[in-house]
């Protein structure tokens, strides 16, 4: 999960102020989960 977060970070969020940036991390966060929780189920 770390490994997600920091590659997340590195490629999505790295340019954009911090409010936008929370908000950008949430998200792929979210994406990533919605989609896995979707293929495993």
């Amino acid at each position: 999960m770390i490994e997600l977060i920091d590659r997340i970070e590195n490629n999505q969020c790295g340019h954009v102020q911090a409010e936008i940036y929370t908000f950008c991390l949430f998200f792929q966060i979210f994406l990533y989960c919605g989609a896995f929780l979707s293929h495993s189920v």
